[in-house]
């Protein structure tokens, strides 16, 4: 059965294929959503776009959708699924159709797809609303199912496009902006990033590190010392579709106690990983001392997690901890339990 998993860009590439005329900033929200947005120069003599391409996956049936809020009047935005055969669809807000002069297309959904000899199929229909009115909320999707070798494209539930006789190895998805002959400020906000896959194990999953609604997003507080162990039990995790945060989230030039204490803040759970030197870690204290003021709070709960023989701190000893000493498991129901019992 098909199953949905929300997934995070971070592991996405950045592209621009004309910095000379895309000039934006590409912001990852702590949301795990996406805002594209700055100036674009008038131009019409390519279709040039900027955005973000994910890592190459292995074909399976797969299902990329992603929710957009536009802030803007102009511009276009599409995602899709490129590789031996591709399928995209856009929203064009306003656009230039056409290279060499200006024709434009206001508020319309097109959708396109490429067979693996090149060959190209579009469609497309007018949207039904105003492409004027900021803040609006759009879903668009896009599909490959390889029992019936159908690529096809969404938005808002509806199939704009679809092409069969499809013959898909490896892909990637992506996300985009662009606009043509007109010069303009433009703002996207790219929301509820998620996949919808046939297999739990499945390999989008992994690649994408997708994490499934039914536990509550956790946030990983070790000492560095113990990065080891501590890497086996967040790739443990993952594989099980929890979502799990960590300081290797943080990008240079953060502040990393404002970073750490929004982390938590945002997170269902806080897992203590316990060692003899974690528990002296200063960094550690400072995080268990942000938890267990929202835990107390009522907004988070603090699992110790023992990784080694120590000296429990006297302010965890009185909590239920999960072992992973030799020759526990990693990650097992038990565990897996508590954290659904946390799911937002």
């Amino acid at each position: 059965m098909a199953r949905i998993y929300q997934i995070s860009t971070h592991e996405f590439a950045r592209f621009n294929c004309a910095p000379n005329l895309y000039r934006v900033v590409i912001e990852h929200r702590p949301d795990d959503s996406l805002r594209i947005a700055g100036h674009v120069n008038d131009y019409n003599h390519g279709w040039y776009a900027v955005g973000l391409r994910g890592p190459e996956l292995a074909a399976e049936s797969f299902g990329f959708l992603v929710d957009v809020v536009t802030g803007t009047d102009f511009g276009a935005y599409t995602i899709g699924l490129r590789g031996d055969s591709s399928v995209y669809i856009s929203h064009l807000i306003r656009s230039s159709a056409t290279l060499g002069y200006v024709q434009p297309l206001e508020n319309t959904f097109s959708a396109w797809s490429y067979d693996t000899k090149g060959s190209r199929k579009q469609d497309g229909f007018r949207a039904p609303w105003s492409p004027t009115a900021h803040h609006q909320y759009h879903t668009l999707g896009a599909f490959f199912d390889p029992s019936t070798r159908r690529m096809y494209a969404t938005a808002d539930g509806a199939v704009i496009h679809e092409r069969y006789d499809i013959n898909l190895s490896k892909f990637y998805p992506v996300i985009r902006i662009s606009l043509n002959g007109f010069e303009a400020d433009i703002d996207f906000s790219f929301n509820n990033i998620r996949v919808l896959v046939g297999s739990q194990a499945s390999d989008a999953v992994q690649r994408l590190q997708g994490w499934a609604t039914e536990f509550a997003p956790v946030f990983v507080s070790y000492s560095h010392g113990d990065h080891a162990k501590v890497a086996e039990l967040v790739s443990e995790l993952r594989k099980k579709a929890v979502r799990v945060r960590g300081d290797w989230n943080f990008a240079s030039g953060d502040t990393l106690s404002k970073r750490i204490a929004g982390a938590i803040d945002s997170s269902g759970c806080l897992l203590a990983c316990l060692s003899p030197t974690s528990v002296q870690s200063a960094w550690v204290q400072r995080e268990l001392e942000l938890a267990l003021t929202s835990d107390i709070a009522g907004k988070l709960n603090v699992i110790p997690v023992l990784l080694a023989d120590c000296e429990i701190p006297p302010f965890l000893r009185s909590r239920l901890y999960h072992d992973v000493r030799p020759p526990n498991p990693l990650v097992s129901e038990q565990f897996l339990a508590s954290l659904r019992a946390n799911t937002w």
